[in-house]
């Protein structure tokens, strides 16, 4: 699992960028979105909760057996090691449930940022095809008063 999450954190990190002019502008949907990407990750936070918990589990049931060898004397040393593994092992799940958490909370704060970024340009490209249009219709009433001087006039030939 762990393998698979950062195979497809590297893809992402990696992918090709796209200038904004090969796009004339527009945002392209991915083919993986970052809120697919959040909600896989989110999936994935489950999957570690559930292993975890089931980890805790058996590690508390290895500790009260452990626990009730003790006091009756029978204590092995290969249930003591199984143990340790055990603890070890929670505690590697822990850290990457907290790892995976903190990519989380940055991809939605960096999705959220992208989404106000890719407003403010729709909002600029709107000012400047506004802009276009004002000049294009100043450029034509221009052209029409150039057009309506006598042929040969002083003016026209500015």
């Amino acid at each position: 699992f762990l393998q698979r999450f950062k195979k497809m954190h590297s893809k992402k990190t990696h992918a090709a960028k796209t200038s904004i002019l090969e796009t004339n502008c527009r945002v392209l949907p991915t083919p993986e979105t970052d809120e697919e990407e959040v909600k896989v990750l989110s999936a994935a936070i489950m999957e570690l909760r559930s292993a975890l918990a089931s980890e805790r589990k058996e590690l508390l049931e290895r500790e009260e057996k452990h626990h009730h060898h003790h006091h009756q004397g029978k204590d092995s040393a290969g249930e003591v090691n199984a143990l340790e593994d055990l603890q070890i092992s929670t505690a590697m799940l822990e850290r990457e449930l907290a790892l995976i958490e903190k990519d989380m909370e940055l991809l939605s704060k960096n999705l959220q940022s992208l989404k106000a970024k890719q407003e403010h340009t729709r909002e600029q490209l709107n000012q400047a095809t506004l802009q276009s249009n004002q000049l294009e219709a100043r450029q034509d009433e221009v052209s029409m008063r150039v057009f309506e001087l006598p042929k040969g006039s002083t003016e026209r030939k500015r």
